[in-house]
């Protein structure tokens, strides 16, 4: 598969890794196609001890190896879950170069608003 191609399911063993720290958080013990629900389930962790409902912050840095997005589409809007893998997110493919800062910036404005 090409780096253009899209990627229409995350391959069984396609390993999660901290876009910060690059720490490997786990692999997917199945395959999944995109816009499936992924639960704790689906994944096998290296490091944490996640269940349902935690955040997806890294065990070892505390930075977001998922995040869940609210997307647009001609059909109206959905919530979907982005998780990083060695690929970079998926889906959508955004560079993880880029979206590295949007993440540090929105994490500050939480922290800040915690401190109120």
């Amino acid at each position: 598969m090409s780096e253009d191609e899209e990627v229409l399911v995350i391959g069984r063993g396609t390993k999660i890794i901290c876009p910060k720290c690059k720490t490997v958080i786990g692999r997917f013990k199945k395959e999944k196609a995109i816009g499936r629900i992924i639960s704790v389930d689906d994944i096998e962790f290296y490091v944490g001890n996640f269940k349902k409902g935690d955040k997806m912050l890294c065990p070892k840095c505390g930075f977001p190896w998922g995040v869940t997005l609210i997307v647009a589409t001609s059909m109206g809007i959905s919530i979907t879950c982005s998780v990083h893998t060695r690929r970079g997110w998926i889906p959508p493919k955004i560079p993880t170069k880029a979206l590295i800062p949007v993440i540090e910036r929105f994490l500050k404005r939480l922290k800040e608003r915690g401190k109120r």
